[in-house]
């Protein structure tokens, strides 16, 4: 099934040669029609210009007059999205590169759900700890139901020190293609037009950090649920946080 995609982007800085890497992989899918760039101060708007120039108007560059951050940045071009002639919005950071046929593994995993409310994500193989959910781990067990024997059971205090100790959890387990999320990431992120259309954009406010965690948790009072998908791959070629728990453990006090 040929759908109608939008692609949103947001870059700043130096950062265009990254993000040709993701546009060009995007455009040589048909099914993307508009490849949406929110410009937040990038230092190469003359070849941004220029490559949107020669893609005949599937490009289209939304400058900013300073940097808005990501948060306001997401937000603008999900608002330019909601007009755009698509059926899905595909939401990727500059340095994120969908595998070839993203978009066609996207509609497969689709057919599994019959037409529920729901929400995919792509496979981002590169974020330290991503592969592991899926896999069944210790730590995945069904809570507890509150008796002693199983709030203190030995198996759990096994994986507690298991974490302490930093050793690396049994993945020898079932491989599970598609898991449930309670929310998503914004980068990978496969929505349904009506869902940007009906749902406010991100918090600009945020800034950066948390919108998406904010816009997730927003969508899902509208009956959606959200998945990860081990297919698509999408490969982060420049990651902002290159070891496991930079990005949360790294930011809050535990």
């Amino acid at each position: 099934m040929k759908v109608k995609v939008t692609v949103v982007t947001v870059v700043y800085g130096t950062r265009w040669p990254l993000l040709k890497q993701v546009a060009d992989a995007c455009l040589s899918d048909s099914q993307v029609e508009t490849f949406i760039i929110v410009d937040n101060g990038c230092h190469d708007a003359i070849a941004m210009d220029e490559y949107a120039k020669n893609h005949g108007g599937r490009v289209v560059v939304l400058r900013q007059e300073k940097n808005i951050g990501y948060s306001g940045a997401i937000s603008q071009g999900l608002d330019f999205a909601r007009n755009t002639d698509c059926d899905f919005v595909f939401v990727l950071d500059d340095d994120s590169i969908p595998e070839e046929g993203a978009i066609n593994h996207f509609l497969t995993n689709l057919q599994f759900f019959n037409d529920k409310k729901v929400i995919l994500v792509g496979n981002r193989v590169d974020v330290p700890g991503n592969k592991d959910i899926f896999t069944t781990r210790p730590l995945q067990d069904n809570s507890p139901h509150g008796t002693l024997f199983e709030v203190f059971s030995w198996r759990k205090f096994v994986n507690v020190c298991k974490l302490v100790l930093g050793i690396q959890p049994n993945v020898n387990n079932p491989f599970i293609p598609i898991v449930p999320t309670e929310a998503f990431v914004t980068g990978g992120t496969f929505l349904p037009i009506d869902v940007v259309r009906s749902v406010d954009v991100p918090d600009a406010s945020m800034f950066i950090y948390g919108e998406d965690l904010d816009y997730a948790w927003r969508i899902r009072k509208l009956g959606y649920q959200s998945y990860a998908c081990a297919r698509p791959i999408i490969h982060d070629i420049d990651m902002t946080f290159p070891n496991y728990g930079d990005h949360i453990f790294g930011l809050f006090n535990p």
